[in-house]
């Protein structure tokens, strides 16, 4: 039965014959305020949703008659203030989804006898105070989530019994000072998110957390050190971005895809890392103390080191091919670095630094946003640069989400194929920095093409690339970096 956005439905028509009734939606139905307590006798009800049903303050106890329940939706149900002790008794219930019910104070005792329930969601439920023990009595409960539970003082760890807890989200929950000892029990715990929490150290025994995959303590300005010698060789994303009194590099796995130390304190990155063979993606941004990198692994497909003011030296290079560099603001980089950067293959991607003309490596240089090559016979593989400037037609804008575009036409204006897609997001853009990119040309027949690039806004942007213009443009064909480099 379907009632959905009936905003003007007060009462629910009695359901004492709906017997074989299976689904109930009553989602957007705001002038509801209670169910007919008839909804016990639909014992062949699966799915109930309530969601948005901001008038609806209570359930009947008879809810817990609906012993075929398995999903119940109460998102934003924004007066309700309990449940009934009842619920207990809906032992088919897999799902309840509670987020945003901001007037939520507590959870029956009861709840735990609903020994199916697998997806428990209290994300907004800014009023609850505590949850009760029993929750881990539901040892089926695989996903529980308690982001933004602002008023959140008790939470019972008792992780004993929750051996099938696979994701367990405490974003700002900043009673969270250390992690209990019964966590290590939690071996099926794939996902952990403590963004925000005030945490201050980890306990060795995370290890016994086999199955990790996704460790986010992002914002948990308080952690000063990670434990050490530990292994957790499932884990593929940890983020410690702004941990801010983080000074130790988290040596906690080798096999990490995804590494974010945005805004920490560390110093130095060990050069073990290189041996981080599945390593996909890096990123330092802000970490005002980092003076050099060491040799970087050979996976690694993009990296971010934005306003990293210290940062002078690249002891690296870098060998994938579609890498991104981003080191925006890094306008410490020595001329070894800023090679480096410059050097590196970036078939489908951009390198980005700081920079206020197009360099002089690159062998045909012009003012504004095309450039006459003369070709070398033996490569039509060419690196290009471009050097923007802001109009100031438009509003100043920090940076702009935007594509660029390089059209190649020969001497006698015919146009030459790329065999690339040279129309690639460059997101963000700024003045007074470089964007250094790989293009290859096809069937060319003449001794002379004409490289034109042109800005293009982005799918998604909300502001007009007339704010910006491309004030230098260069082109070295491969050949002659490869001279350079044998140099």
């Amino acid at each position: 039965m379907n009632l959905s956005y009936s905003r003007d439905l007060k009462e629910i028509p009695n359901l004492s014959t709906a017997t074989n009734l299976q689904e109930l939606n009553l989602e957007k139905c705001s002038s509801v305020m209670e169910l007919p307590s008839s909804i016990g006798n639909a014992a062949n009800l699966q799915v109930l949703n309530l969601s948005y049903c901001s008038s609806l303050v209570e359930l009947p106890s008879s809810i817990g008659n609906a012993t075929n329940l398995q999903n119940l939706d109460l998102r934003f149900c924004t007066s309700l203030v309990e449940l009934p002790s009842s619920i207990g008794n809906a032992t088919s219930l897999q799902d309840l989804d509670l987020s945003h019910c901001s007037n939520l104070v507590e959870l029956p005792s009861l709840i735990g006898n609903a020994i199916h329930l697998q997806n428990l969601d209290l994300t907004g439920c800014s009023s609850l105070v505590e949850l009760p023990s029993s929750i881990w009595n539901a040892t089926n409960l695989q996903e529980l989530n308690l982001r933004y539970c602002s008023s959140l003082v008790n939470l019972p760890f008792s992780f004993g019994n929750a051996t099938n807890l696979q994701d367990l989200n405490l974003q700002e929950y900043s009673s969270l000072v250390e992690l209990p000892s019964s966590m290590r029990y939690a071996t099926n715990l794939q996902r952990l998110d403590f963004q925000c929490c005030s945490l201050e150290d980890l306990p060795s025994s995370i290890e016994n957390l086999h199955r990790l995959t996704i460790f986010d303590l992002e914002g948990c300005s308080k952690l000063e050190v990670l434990p050490t010698n530990i292994t957790l060789e499932s884990l593929r994303e940890l983020s410690l971005s702004n941990c801010s009194s983080l000074k130790s590099f988290p040596e906690i796995s080798t096999n990490i895809e995804y590494l974010t130390l945005n805004g920490t304190a560390i110093e130095e990155v060990p050069s073990s890392i290189r041996l981080w063979s599945r390593l996909r993606g890096l990123l330092l941004n802000e970490m005002q103390n980092l003076v050099s990198l060491p040799q970087l692994p050979d996976s690694l497909a993009f990296l971010f080191a934005e306003n990293c003011e210290s940062l002078e030296r690249l002891d690296c290079s870098f060998s994938n091919p579609d890498i991104y560099l981003n080191f925006r603001n890094c306008f410490k980089l020595n001329q070894d670095a800023r090679d480096v950067i410059i050097q590196t293959s970036t078939t489908n991607n951009f390198s980005v630094l700081p920079g206020g003309e197009v360099p002089a490596c690159f062998t045909y240089r012009a003012s504004g946003s095309s450039v006459t090559v003369e070709l070398n016979d033996t490569s039509t593989k060419f690196k290009a640069c471009i050097l923007l400037a802001n109009t100031g037609k438009d509003e100043y804008h920090d940076w702009v989400d935007c594509r660029v575009s390089c059209f190649i036409t020969s001497k006698q204006n015919a146009r030459t194929p790329c065999k690339q897609n040279t129309c690639r997001e460059m997101a963000p853009i700024m003045e007074n920095h470089l964007y250094i990119f790989d293009v290859e040309a096809e069937d060319v027949t003449s001794t002379e093409l004409v490289f034109e690039f042109k800005l293009i806004p982005s799918f998604y942007s909300k502001t007009d690339t007339d704010t910006y213009e491309i004030k230098e443009c260069g082109i070295l064909q491969h050949l002659d970096l490869q001279v350079d480099e044998e140099r």
